[in-house]
């Protein structure tokens, strides 16, 4: 009796002209339909980065099909919703004989098609892939697709081409990677677009692939060669990813080197990443040199190991921290776990963040603690333990308003203070992944109290952080941020300054990001480019305590990669290379 209400709304919402299944985000655009491929690329190319979520049609998440559907849609053709419905649309296309454009259709053996995606040319896919959580570029060659590769179709067959699509049928399922399909849910990025990332993210090309990355970087001030043999394991179906290097450091005046192996966990240090999404669970785990990490919807600041590593994370043959962050949702309660390095764990931080009550509130907590604070010479532990209960008025596709009040006691050994703040923050979110929001905060601190305790530049001056910690007195602090997504644009400031005669130099902090991520140079060669800037007491006549990183990765090809590097702690270090991969 169930399928009676759905076989009425499939009579009511049937086949027609109107296309009235279509929700706004999929509205066809008016003819002429665009007839070049090259138009039809930067329409694909502007959806980088967009994070995949079944149902979803690009506000802000999307899957598979809604993708490729949507391209089209700004292109001017009318596709059907699902990817078994866009098999039968266009003309058919054979294998041996692809074009750019042309819809690629996938399937396990023996079941039903269940993924699409964009032949861009060449060995290039574009898609919305479950595994890596995004809309990205990916390598047809690779062994994943070659053995699931069951159909192709031309929509574009002319420079007058229309599509010649059976009239499109609603679907009561528009949910791709279903049961099915035995493509299984894991978990992967949020449905809200996170903020911009601060870690530095030098990453090759995150496929299953055999490489060699060749690059000059400084290390404890010395310059040097280093080689570092590396392979890449990536499972779509699994969201398992595994990527391993050999860092060989090679200079005029010493014997080559790949560090010191002291101890058992030293050999961890070949380990760049690991991540795991588990099938059928909420659940994900990941191990990286290069993450940064950031619990409970900020109650616990951006940390970040990285910046304490003389060299370029990853590449360098000193120890460098792997960082363990892992998360769960069980019935609406997210749990979240990070520890700055599992060889050597100084700092541990968990975040939990409830479900909404109500429908309006909504709860969270957060504990961060540090064993390797320094103060006079003499080790301090460092602890927060901060709540946060957020009032979320309006929480919709397109719009989040919300107020938050915060409360956090630190401590340090005998010494304790704590900070009170409210937060009103806004965020609109738009069509093609565009997205703004602004933030205004006030804080209350006692004394022995620092607002932002575990931030950016925490780690890399840690002994400066406890020392004003220490002498700080009760003052109020007053603070603000925006961020802004735009297509493959993402930006970000927050600034905060005490007030009242017992502020603090250290109160005063900046922090400042750019990331811009697949700019097309022609064809499908790709530059994602990345800036931070965070310190503390920015415009204070006394030291700056500031933190600087810069990225670039520029892939010419699927198997070439340009990088480079430059990060700056207590000290300025960084690097350039070149990595060449062979992907099966």
């Amino acid at each position: 009796m169930t399928v009676v209400p759905f076989l009425l709304l499939g009579l009511l919402t049937g086949p027609s002209g109107a296309e009235s299944w279509r929700p706004p985000e999929l509205a066809v655009k008016p003819p002429p339909p665009l007839t070049d491929f090259e138009s039809l690329r930067a329409i694909a190319l502007r959806f980088l980065g967009t994070p995949y979520q079944m149902g979803g049609v690009g506000s802000p998440g999307i899957d598979c099909s809604a993708f490729v559907c949507r391209v089209y849609a700004e292109a001017g053709y009318a596709l059907p919703r699902v990817s078994r419905d866009q098999a039968r649309a266009g003309a058919p296309a054979e294998l041996t004989h692809l074009r750019p454009g042309d819809l690629l259709f996938f399937a396990d053996p023996g079941r039903p098609i269940s993924h699409v995606g964009l032949y861009l040319g060449g060995d290039d896919l574009i898609h919305a892939s479950t595994g890596q959580g995004e809309v990205v570029v990916a390598n047809l060659s690779s062994r994943w697709f070659r053995e699931r590769l069951v159909g192709a179709r031309r929509v574009i067959t002319s420079s007058t081409a229309t599509v010649t699509a059976p009239l499109p049928v609603p679907s009561l399922e528009l949910v791709e990677h279903n049961e099915e399909t035995k493509l299984l849910p894991m978990l992967r990025r949020p449905p809200k677009r996170p903020e911009p990332s601060y870690g530095p993210e030098l990453s090759g090309g995150g496929v299953t692939s055999v490489a060699v990355r060749g690059a000059l970087i400084t290390e404890a001030g010395r310059f040097g060669l280093t080689l570092a043999p590396e392979a890449t394991l990536f499972v779509e179906d699994w969201a398992l990813t595994l990527a391993a290097a050999v860092p060989i450091r090679l200079t005029v005046d010493e014997e080559p080197t790949i560090g010191a192996l002291e101890r058992k966990g030293d050999v961890l240090r070949f380990l760049r990443t690991a991540t795991l999404g588990l099938p059928g669970a909420d659940l994900h785990l990941s191990l990286s040199r290069l993450a940064d990490l950031s619990l409970a919807g900020g109650l616990v600041d951006h940390l970040l190991p990285a910046a304490a590593v003389r060299g370029v994370p990853g590449l360098t043959v000193a120890r460098s921290p792997l960082s363990l962050t892992a998360g769960a949702r069980v019935m609406g309660v997210a749990t979240e776990l990070a520890v700055d390095d599992v060889v050597d764990p100084g700092l541990l931080a968990l975040g939990i963040e409830a479900p909404q009550l109500s429908g309006l509130l909504r709860p969270s907590l957060a504990y961060a603690g540090d064993q390797r604070g320094q103060l006079l010479g003499q080790r301090r532990t460092v602890s927060a333990l901060a709540a946060g209960l957020a009032l979320v008025p309006v929480d919709t596709a397109r719009w989040t308003l919300g107020v938050e009040a915060r409360g956090t006691l630190q401590s340090a050994i005998e010494q304790r203070g704590g900070l009170g703040s409210l937060h009103l923050s806004g965020e609109g979110r738009f069509s093609r992944g565009r997205a703004i929001g602004l933030e205004l905060y006030g804080e209350a601190l006692s004394a022995q109290s620092l607002g932002g305790l575990f931030g950016p530049t925490y780690v890399a001056y840690r002994e400066e952080h406890l020392a004003a910690w220490s002498e700080a007195g009760a003052r109020l602090g007053l603070g603000g941020a925006a961020h802004l997504a735009w297509g493959r644009v993402k930006a970000g400031v927050r600034y905060a300054q005490g007030a009242g005669g017992a502020r603090r130099p250290i109160d005063q902090r900046l922090e400042a990001l750019l990331s811009i991520e697949g700019i097309s140079f022609g064809g499908t060669t790709l530059l994602d480019l990345r800036a931070v800037y965070a310190a503390r007491a920015p415009f204070s006549e006394g030291p700056v305590l500031d933190y600087v990183q810069a990225s670039l990765r520029w892939r010419l090809a699927a198997w070439l990669f340009v990088e480079g590097y430059l990060g700056k702690g207590e000290t300025l270090e960084g690097g350039a290379g070149v990595t060449v991969a062979f992907i099966p």
